[in-house]
């Protein structure tokens, strides 16, 4: 009797293991068991640590939904399939965890509404499992330490991974294709790192990250996407945003987008072939955009109504429209880029201010190398502009700075509209039309060295002052002024024609040199000042003037082929110059009330 006893004890044992698996704290089901039946182990197993689903037939789970109230892990047999179809739809959710302390290994989970969720739980782990052809695959709300890592998240219909509300969230090393709905998604979160995923194919957004703070996207492969490739994108606003190390290739909207960010970086990525622009930054404060390469998007770099934006050290290039585009911005630095073959300008700025554009090398770009619209105090500064089509800098608005370019090659050098500009010690180089073009008043130009221009500087406008200036210019004009009351000193000038031209009044001319094949200085306009020219063995005229009023004093004007002086007015006064000796070569003045005095002659 004894011995039968002791057999029905070690039957149960038998029994008992069997269910446990390896140990007595981990239970092993198979096909056999319903939803129902493995409700009702969790919810009434004291000690269970642990739910493994085996495979023992065909490895098929159907209509498994389960409520996660107790801390355990969650895992399965390779070949094992939890299946939510109903009616060919997909329904239900797989796993809703209420409790902190689970991890979920190695599942495949198809046909759910959602797949796996966690609530208000932290001590997260989903590892290693498919959760493929769901409508939401995974849900995480209000959660702390979570990790989502090694999943494969492919065709689902809405979201795949998506993270609301939560802290210290790891996603990595995840592979999501093909899914509808954004395919990582991060909103009003905190310390999060979305890194190593493969994110491609995915109907709409590749990454999303939503008013969330201290957040890392590295080296994410983010490619093929229906809108953009990574999106910062908050309504208030996110703030310390990482955007680094990532492949971020052909998408159908923006590469990588940030919006309303308050500090954050986007460093070292690969951004090519984007629909719209390879990198977006708006409404945004305080980002660094460093040390990208970005190729074949819309614009390059785009910056709209953003602050303290710093672009430095991208390579830019091939882009369909701008390298870079800056548009109602202000203070943005743009500094030690490379931006060349880009379809439009190599950099374009519009309605931004106090901004600086420096160090940049800029070339072969369809429009011009530097080209700001309506942009006021903004420094642009030792730039190389070589070969960009329409000029190499074109500038429109007030109080800007054009310092120490070095400009080659283009159709224009420098074209500038507006007031108060200064314009200095550029050196300018092989232009097919103007070296320096002017619109405006008030304007500085000084200490340039223009070289094989077809017009050296041309200005349109009033009291400016435009001196120490070197022209060579291969067209007929090394400076030419239209306007009053400028000032031109100590500016050098050859030309085929005119060395220097003047069109209008109260101009002030004082020490300068000039030598033409025509002119030295031609001026017609009236109260003109021209002293302390030097302009010597001009083909025609040293100075020729046409209008009243005007003074030529103290001019060096010798071995002209023509005149010294020609002169064509009236109550002109010329006192003071030193013209050659020979006697052909000194004076020719037609008008009245012109006075001569103190004139020099000398071999």
């Amino acid at each position: 009797m004894l011995g039968k006893k002791f057999i029905l004890l070690l039957s149960i044992l038998v029994v008992l293991f069997s269910l446990s698996g390896v140990s007595a704290s981990i239970y092993s089901v198979d096909e056999s068991w319903d939803s129902f039946r493995i409700q009702d182990l969790l919810d009434n197993t004291v000690g269970l640590t642990g739910l493994h689903f085996s495979k023992t037939v065909d490895g098929m789970y159907k209509n498994i939904m389960l409520t996660i109230s107790k801390s355990i892990n969650i895992s399965s047999d390779v070949g094992v399939v939890l299946s939510g179809f109903y009616d060919n739809e997909c329904y239900g959710g797989g796993f809703e965890i209420f409790v902190s302390g689970v991890n979920i290994t190695g599942l495949t989970m198809t046909g759910y509404n959602q797949a796996i969720s966690t609530i208000g739980v932290n001590n997260v782990g989903i590892y290693n499992n498919n959760i493929s052809g769901n409508s939401r695959a995974i849900s995480v709300e209000s959660g702390n330490n979570i990790i989502i890592s090694n999943n494969t998240v492919n065709g689902n219909e809405y979201s795949a991974i998506d993270v609301e509300y939560s802290k210290n969230v790891n996603i990595t090393n995840n592979t999501l294709r093909s899914n509808s709905g954004n395919s990582i998604s991060v909103d009003s979160s905190d310390n999060v790192n979305v890194r190593r995923n493969n994110v491609k194919s995915n109907l709409n957004e590749g990454i999303v990250i939503s008013e969330s703070n201290n957040v890392n996207v590295l080296d994410n492969v983010v490619e093929d996407n229906g809108g953009d490739g990574i999106k910062v994108d908050a309504h208030n606003s996110s703030s310390n945003v990482n955007i680094k190390n990532n492949i971020v290739k052909n998408n159908k909207a923006n590469g990588i987008k940030v919006d309303s960010v308050s500090k954050g970086s986007i460093t070292d990525n690969v951004v090519e072939g984007n629909t719209e622009d390879g990198i977006n930054v708006e409404y945004s404060n305080n980002v660094n955009v460093k040390n990208n390469n970005i190729s074949k998007n819309n614009n390059g770099i785009s910056i709209y109504s953003s602050e303290n934006v710093n672009l430095v050290s991208n390579n830019v290039k091939n882009n369909r429209n701008n390298g870079i585009s800056v548009e109602s911005s202000n203070k943005i630095a743009i500094d030690s880029n490379k931006i060349e073959n880009n379809s439009n300008n190599g950099i374009g700025m519009m309605y931004s201010d106090n901004s600086k554009i420096s160090n940049n090398n800029i070339r072969n770009n369809k429009e011009s190398g530097i080209f700001v619209n309506f942009g006021n105090q903004n420094n642009v500064i030792k730039n190389t502009l070589f070969n960009n089509r329409y000029a190499g800098i074109d500038l429109e608005g007030n109080k800007n700075t054009i310092n120490g370019n070095n400009i080659l090659n283009s159709s224009n050098g420098i074209i500038s509209t507006g007031r108060e500009n200064r314009i200095t010690s550029n050196t300018i180089r092989n232009i097919k039309n103007y070296g320096i073009k002017i619109y405006g008043n008030y304007k500085i130009i000084n200490a340039n060295i223009l070289t094989n221009s077809k017009l050296g500087i041309y200005i349109q406008g009033n009291r400016n002052k435009i001196s120490k200036n070197k022209l060579n210019s291969k067209g007929n004009h090394g400076i030419k002024v239209v306007g009053n009351s400028n000032s031109l000193l100590k500016n050098t000038a050859k030309s085929k024609k005119y060395g220097i031209h003047v069109l209008g009044n109260k101009n002030k001319i004082k020490s300068g040199k000039f030598n033409s094949k025509h002119i030295g200085v031609y001026v017609k306009g009236n109260s003109n000042f021209i002293s302390k020219i030097r302009a010597d063995k001009n083909k025609f005229h040293g100075i020729e003037i046409k209008g009243h009023k005007n003074i030529i004093s103290k001019n060096t004007l010798l071995k002209n082929k023509v005149y010294g002086i020609r002169l064509n007015g009236n109550n002109n006064k010329i006192t003071g110059n030193t013209v050659s000796k020979m006697k052909k070569n000194q004076l020719k003045i037609s008008g009245k009330n012109n006075s001569v005095k103190k004139t020099k002659l000398k071999r």
